[in-house]
């Protein structure tokens, strides 16, 4: 079962490459973005005539038909994220100076360590994802964990029960995004740390929560430990999620490292379903403003308005 809003919406998709995207004075090559509108914003261009310039073999997209939606980047682009949302104008300098074209954000939780956010807002995402900054965003939520480890909110071994949790989580992070202004379309993805994955029943329930919480978003994504999360278990949930970010600090960001003997991932989520997060916490610096953050690349979905 999907949400109201995400089902009853039709929608349809296009491509659109750009040979270089410009972001201020930083251009990005070879990234293949695949968007998706609604059906209602693919009327509007033909009612408008002339919103798609075909020249040289690339789509352009009018800044009429710019509007946040999901998007996939390919070609593992490089990203961040930290626990604690940057300022806008720390973000607009790494922008400006960075090759990084996407940013990993966390927007709440019973169990997110990083409350409060002082700067997350809906003002907040508008200032970054629009106007001088067009940051693709890849947001967090970090609910109960697995029944077998020692956080203070755990969801239930009861399997029944821990579907039914999964799916309530997916509705407060929805309503949490509406709130922040990024509307229903978000890959949303939930922050299942490492746990006991010996344990075969603590497994059985973080599949059926991770069932419920798909249930609810049609692009839902699972962050954890490549190995220590049991990615690999929820290729077998149903619905299963449409994506998983893996934590594998090997310093490699290429995504399909991660199919290694031990995570069991190979021929799993390969359709631009992944996002990597290639580095523990560290110092980096651009445009002279050093940040301490994890190192992320992509070959999957984030929220983005693409820019101009």
């Amino acid at each position: 079962m999907r949400s109201s809003a995400e089902s009853l919406t039709a929608w349809t998709g296009f491509t659109n490459v750009w040979g270089s995207m410009t972001r201020g004075t930083q251009k990005h090559t070879g990234l293949r973005i695949i968007l998706r509108r609604r059906r209602t914003a693919v009327v509007a261009c033909a009612l408008a005539i002339v919103l798609l310039a075909i020249t040289g073999g690339y789509i352009a997209v009018t800044p009429a038909v710019a509007r946040a939606a999901e998007i996939n980047i390919t070609g593992n682009a490089l990203g961040a994220d930290a626990c604690v949302d940057p300022s806008v104008a720390h973000l607009q300098t790494w922008y400006d100076a960075s090759p990084y074209v996407f940013y990993g954000i966390y927007i709440g939780g019973d169990e997110m360590g990083c409350h409060p956010q002082p700067n997350l807002s809906a003002s907040y995402v508008n200032a970054i994802t629009t106007g001088t900054q067009y940051w693709a965003l890849a947001p967090l939520w970090v609910g109960p964990q697995a029944p077998c480890t020692s956080y203070a909110n755990t969801f239930s071994y009861n399997t029944s029960d821990a579907h039914s949790q999964g799916y309530s989580q997916a509705q407060d992070a929805y309503n949490t995004d509406v709130s922040l202004g990024m509307g229903s379309r978000v890959p949303m993805n939930y922050d299942l740390e490492a746990f006991d994955n010996s344990n075969a029943s603590c497994v059985a329930a973080a599949r059926a929560f991770v069932s419920g919480w798909s249930a609810f978003f049609v692009y839902s994504g699972v962050y954890g430990s490549v190995v220590g999360s049991a990615l690999a278990a929820y290729a077998s949930s149903s619905p299963v999620p449409q994506h998983i970010w893996g934590a594998y600090p090997d310093g490699n960001p290429d995504t399909s490292d991660m199919d290694n003997s031990a995570s069991g991932l190979s021929g799993l989520w390969v359709e631009t379903q992944r996002l990597k997060q290639y580095t523990t916490p560290e110092n980096v610096t651009w445009g002279g403003l050093t940040m301490n953050v994890d190192l992320d690349s992509i070959d999957g979905p984030v929220y983005a308005y693409p820019p101009s």
